[in-house]
């Protein structure tokens, strides 16, 4: 999975991957507290995320101190660095990056199977990608990347509805544009990403 998630993305960003079975403890007692009240198999996910994440910011040279949770569960990255983190059926993964290299940055792990339920799939979808037969799934993991990389710096609330994704099955690629009310915070409206299915999951990745 490591290997998948590192062919994504640009050289310049530094991630991790691990299953979630065996992970550490967090040595941050910030971190810890952040999923003191969760279940078992939450705080196994967030300690996993957490250590790729801690792996990654190591790697970049910018691991200096605890990745604490914002008022919206998002990852408060050290000054300076940019990343995200997932988690999907026992996987965990994180990228992180300079600000100074990428404005925003976004991945998202699905496993691929069970596909979406037909209630999610119809709030996914926009009329043109339902007409474009374009996978559910891989839509759906590409618009939470794009909300994962506009978020830290937009603070946009944004639906599935006001993102529209053209994807390239073949190239393993996406076009991912915002809805126009969605202005400003220098932003682009139109992301480019990357995709790959394998090991059973989707792996969707972004740089603005």
């Amino acid at each position: 999975m490591t290997a998948v998630l590192a062919r994504l993305l640009p050289p310049f960003v530094r991630s991790a991957a691990t299953p979630r079975a065996g992970a550490p403890v967090p040595a941050h007692a910030e971190e810890r507290a952040a999923v003191a009240g969760a279940g078992p198999e939450r705080r196994q996910d967030f300690f996993a995320g957490r250590w790729c994440a801690h792996q990654a910011l190591a790697a970049l040279g910018a691991d200096a101190g605890p990745v604490s949770v914002g008022a919206r569960r998002e990852p408060l990255w050290p000054a300076g660095v940019a990343g995200s983190i997932t988690h999907a059926q026992g996987w965990a993964a994180a990228g992180v990056a300079w600000a100074s290299e990428v404005w925003g940055l976004g991945i998202d792990l699905e496993a691929l199977e069970p596909p979406l339920d037909s209630a999610v799939e119809r709030l996914v979808l926009t009329d043109v990608e339902r007409r474009r037969q374009a996978p559910a799934k891989i839509v759906f993991s590409a618009k939470e990347c794009v909300f994962k990389c506009l978020f830290p710096r937009t603070r946009w609330l944004l639906e599935p509805a006001d993102v529209a994704v053209d994807l390239d099955v073949a190239g393993g690629r996406f076009v991912a544009v915002v809805d126009g009310r969605f202005t400003g915070a220098d932003a682009s409206d139109r992301l480019h990403g990357r995709f790959a299915v394998a090991h059973g999951f989707i792996l969707t990745t972004v740089c603005a």
